[in-house]
């Protein structure tokens, strides 16, 4: 059974930027169903994979190793089978990665400064607080208070399918992200209140929903398809 490290609160006193986005839905990895996937012809992935980081729990964390959990949100036409599941990422067992791996370990363990600036709402990376031997791949899935890290992998990964759970090893760093899917396309309008009153019953503002025109490759101009898309405003404090 997966063992995944619990959420943790992180002591403020002044609330981040970082939780006032967290809050919206459209920020949150599950707002977006990994079962939907756009037209292929319209977007592209933008990794061979590409997943969401978990940090482990304490107790994991004691290990001293460099892996962490990922949940598969988008895979290779051979292994669709684990879009959804949890896997471990690790490095590939070659000796010269491992070494640079070794050469980027660290102890984490918060100064005074620190403590100081994490309740000034900055965000620090306060579940790693006190663990030994902290490798890149911890260090990125710890980086925020939740798990919500989105990264990309290349085509270098492999499932080692030997063992009883499956294993993500790769040989190149994670590549952060913001999404699974990309596309090329020209914003041609905002829509307007009216417009939106019958397209989206829950829309809000005017900015949020734009009509945009996809690059069509054999004409090399954006006069592809048009549809709706929606880009979600940022609310700062």
């Amino acid at each position: 059974m997966w063992q995944l490290s619990p959420a943790q609160p992180q002591l403020v006193q002044q609330e981040s930027n970082y939780a006032i986005h967290i809050r919206q839905k459209f920020n949150q990895s599950s707002f977006y169903p990994l079962t939907q996937i756009p037209s292929t012809n319209l977007y592209k992935p933008i990794g061979d994979w590409v997943g969401r980081l978990i940090l482990p729990t304490k107790q994991q964390l004691q290990d001293g190793l460099d892996w962490v959990w990922m949940e598969v949100q988008y895979a290779p036409p051979t292994a669709q089978h684990l879009v959804g599941n949890i896997v471990r990422l690790e490095w590939k067992k070659n000796q010269d990665l491992l070494a640079f791996a070794k050469v980027v370990t660290r102890d984490i363990n918060f100064t005074s400064e620190v403590i100081k600036s994490q309740k000034q709402g900055n965000i620090h990376p306060f579940r790693l607080n006190g663990v030994r031997q902290v490798g890149f791949l911890r260090s990125l899935a710890g980086a925020n208070p939740d798990d919500n890290v989105i990264v990309a992998l290349d085509s270098t990964a492999i499932i080692d399918a030997t063992k009883e759970k499956s294993i993500l090893q790769i040989e190149r760093e994670p590549v952060l992200a913001s999404g699974r899917f990309y596309g090329l396309v020209k914003i041609v309008k905002p829509i307007k209140s009216s417009e939106k009153s019958i397209l989206f019953s829950n829309a809000k503002q005017d900015s949020d929903y734009f009509l945009v025109q996809h690059y069509n490759a054999n004409s090399n101009k954006f006069d592809g398809l048009q549809e709706t898309i929606r880009i979600p405003q940022q609310v700062h404090r």
